[in-house]
Order: structure tokens, then sequence, then C-alpha cells
């Protein structure tokens, strides 16, 4: 009898203690879905978004349902999956559904599915179709997505300018594919053949004329910054382009010299391509902490006079070791105090009229309000194809770009391309890693095992 009601004992706080276990496991899992924490312990932070994906998802304001349409053994099935849930996790907009194309056709025929590991973004009646599963490509088609409209980025032609068809080194399709995945729109101009630049234009795009931009197109040039244009002007040392008299009236002034930086030659480069670090605080600029290159590049500086119309704001300058020199045919380059301008040396500066709005505007009536805004760098190589991938240039050109375009939210890091990893053990780590999972746990639960079962049959 004694034996029975300690079992029946014993029976009854084993009962209880799994239901208050049970019950733990549930507050904690409800707590968990309705607070949701995650840490991304990855070396390479792998699974966090980047600055502009986190901007771009928590401004959305209406629900967006990604179908993503896998097989059920695709490799991108999962990762596309951990990616959107970093998205999710940002704003619960965000919506996905996975859908195996063989097991049900019907809903791929109506998306117009064709091909597995496709994607499809939707939101009110605009749909964006993504075959690059990325952090880059789902950013790029929620900023489509969210836009009304695009706005067109015009690249000013017949004069020796990079041009955005060309694929070559010094060309800037690379530079025209960024703009296309941030939701622009970018088209050729021709100043001769339209004689003012089109009233759609939300950036201008000057990227190193070589040749002489005639009177006429420069008058129309004038017309478009006094007509609150946004104009973005890229020019090289011993550009032809003729200028100097347009950017004076707006205080900028470009010498004809040639930046120079030992500091590049230790990083493996060349004394003419200086290393930028150092950047000034501006909405282009802002959170901007990656090195960018400059390859033959000219001093930026303002006229003073003009303070008293304009706003000047420099954007970056090269480092206190490097310097600006007029002699542009020497071949290794030394410091000549009486020739050349210690560093530190500006390469890009931002041009405003004073008291200007710098917030963005959507209507049609506050785009015609708006203030002219000027960007001048004294490079434009460094936007090609051979640098854009570098680092930060690529960055600092669509910042610039979306600046002008009073697109602020596109103004951070874009989602960088996952890199693998490799993870080196030596032996006696990898014999530790093979004999604790394989032999000494399943070996320690074996003996915890009997132990219990033997206490439990004395009872």
């Amino acid at each position: 009898m004694e034996i029975r009601r300690r079992s029946l004992q014993f029976g009854t706080n084993s009962v209880l203690m799994v239901l208050i276990f049970l019950g733990v496991l549930g507050i904690i899992n409800f707590l968990g879905f309705k607070h949701q924490l995650r840490a991304d312990l990855s070396s390479s932070h792998t699974f966090t978004l980047a600055p502009q994906s986190v901007k771009v998802v928590k401004g959305l304001k209406q629900d967006v349902k990604i179908t993503g349409f896998f097989q059920e053994n695709s490799p991108a099935r999962t990762e596309f999956k951990d990616l959107i849930e970093s998205y999710h996790y940002h704003n619960p907009k965000v919506r996905y559904e996975l859908v195996d194309p063989d097991k049900n056709p019907g809903a791929a025929r109506s998306y117009g599915i064709t091909q597995p590991d496709t994607v499809v973004l939707e939101s009110g009646t605009q749909n964006v179709r993504v075959r690059n599963i990325s952090e880059q490509e789902i950013t790029s088609a929620l900023i489509r997505l969210s836009q009304e409209g695009k706005r067109i980025i015009y690249f000013l032609e017949g004069h020796g300018e990079h041009r955005v068809e060309d694929t070559d080194r010094i060309g800037y399709s690379t530079a025209k594919e960024a703009l296309d995945r941030q939701g622009f729109e970018v088209k050729n101009l021709l100043l001769l053949e339209q004689n003012k630049v089109p009233s759609d234009a939300a950036v201008l795009v000057l990227a190193g004329p070589q040749r002489p931009i005639l009177p006429q197109e420069q008058e129309s040039l004038r017309n478009y910054l006094k007509e609150g244009g946004q104009l973005l002007v890229m020019l090289d040392p011993q550009s032809q382009a003729g200028l100097d008299t347009l950017l004076l009236d707006w205080g900028i002034i470009l010498r004809n010299d040639m930046v120079v930086d030992p500091v590049s030659r230790l990083f493996g480069g060349v004394y003419n391509i200086p290393i930028v670090n150092t950047y000034f605080q501006h909405d282009i600029t802002r959170e901007f902490n990656l090195p960018t290159f400059f390859p033959l590049a000219r001093s930026v500086r303002f006229n003073k006079e003009k303070e008293k119309d304009l706003e000047y704001r420099s954007l970056l300058q090269t480092g206190p070791s490097s310097w600006a020199t007029t002699d542009l045919n020497q071949g290794q380059s030394q410091f000549d105090s009486r020739r050349d301008e210690k560093g530190p040396i500006v390469l890009a500066a931002v041009v405003t009229v004073k008291g200007a709005d710098s917030e963005k505007s959507e209507s049609e009536s506050e785009q015609k309000n708006k203030k002219a805004r000027l960007v001048v760098f004294g490079d434009s190589d460094f936007a090609s194809n051979l640098y854009f991938k570098s680092v930060g240039n690529g960055d600092l050109f669509l910042n610039a770009v979306s600046w002008l375009a009073r697109y602020s939210e596109l103004i951070s890091i874009r989602p960088k391309e996952a890199k693998a990893g490799t993870l080196l053990l030596t032996s006696t780590q990898g014999q530790v890693l093979f004999y604790l999972p394989v032999i000494a746990l399943p070996l320690i639960l074996m003996v915890a095992g009997v132990s219990i079962w033997q206490r439990r049959k004395r009872l």
C-alpha cells in the first residue's frame, strides 16, 4: 500500500512538473512570437540587412506580398526564405509565400512564370519580377514599388563624355545598371538637337566632357539651373569643356591641376590616384565611411565673393600628405612649395541657393518651386566601369544622384554581395569538433539515461 501511494505521488509530481514545463515553454514561445529578437553572429554579417535596406523596408507604407517560385529541393529556396525573413523582421507589412511551380503550375501560369527561382513582388496594382535573388535586387525592387513613376536621369552627350551604353573600362554601363536598380530611368541628351534641358529631367549629368560645350548649349545649362535644375558636373584635369565661366557663376573654381597622393602607392596604386577617407557632413556623405579612389583628379574650391547668395559645402578631401600640382606632364611627382598646393585637397563640393528647402518634395507644384542644386567632382573616371565597384565609389556616385533627385531614402550604403568565408582549423581543433559532438555528448546522454532508469527501477 505504501509503495502504491509513493508511486501515485511520484507520478502526480511528474505530471505536474511536465505541465509546468510546457506552460513555461508556451509563455516563452508567446513572448518570442510577439517580441522577436535576432542576432547575427556571422563574421561577415551575412544575415544583417544593409542600412539602405533597413531604411527602405521600414519606410514602406503599403503591404508588399512577395511570392517566390522555387522547386522543393532548390538551394535558392532556403536562401530566399532566410533573406525575406530579415525584411519581415523589420516590417510586418512584408509578407511572403513559397510556391513550387511543379506542384502548383496554375499559380506559376497566372504570374507568367516560365523559369523556377523567380520572385514576384506586389504592392497595390504594381508588381516587379526578380530573377537574381539577392538583397541588392530585393531592395531595388521595393524601391521601385514604393515610387510613383520614375525620375529621369539625363546624361549629356556629344562632347566626348563617358557613355552609359559603353561596356568597356571607361564606359558608364555599370553606373546605368545601378541607377536602373534604384528605380531611375536613364536617357541620353544631345543639347544641339533639343536646345533645352527637358522639363522631366530630375538630374542632368555631365560625365567628363572633353571637347568644348558650345555657347548655346551652355546657355541652356544656365537656364536649366535658373529654373531650379539639378546638375552633376564631373570634370577631369585638362578637360576642354570650357565650363569655367558657367561654374564661376556658381562660385566653383576648378584649377587646371592634378592631385598627387603618395599614400596611394602604399596600397599598390599610383601617385595620381588619390585615396579619400575624409568626408564632410552632408546628406550625400551621411554615414559614409568607405574609402574612394579618384584617378587623375583636380582640386575644387569656392569663390567666397559668392557667399552672399550661395551656400558652398565641401564633400570630401584627400589626406595631409597629398598635394595639387600644376605640372601635369611630370612622372614621379615631388612636392614643390613654389608651385604646388599642400593638402588636404578638396575633390568634390556642393553648391545650393541660400534658403532653399533641402527636404524631399513630391508634388508638381513643389517641383516647380525648387531651387537649383549643383554637385561638382574634379574627376569623372571614379564612376567608370573600371572603378565603380571599387569600395565606395559606386555608393558615392549613387548618393550624389539620389540627393540631387531629392530621393533621400536612397542615400546610404548599398547592400553588398555575400562573400564566401573559409574556416581554418588546427589538427587539435578538428579532433575536438569530432569527438565532442560524435562521441562525448551521446555517451553522456547514455550514461545519464541508464542512471535515471536504474533509480526509477528501485522505487
